[in-house]
């Protein structure tokens, strides 16, 4: 199975694996981590 991991934006995260969807609101010190990643 695989998953993917989105970053729409904020600090929204995504996960998408078979079928399902999975929306997630980061709290704000998850913006941080989640520029990092993006950067790199």
């Amino acid at each position: 199975m695989e998953t993917i991991i989105d970053f729409p934006g904020g600090a929204k995260a995504d996960a998408y694996f078979d079928s399902y969807t999975i929306p997630t609101d980061q709290p704000p010190q998850f913006e941080i981590v989640t520029k990092e990643v993006q950067a790199s």
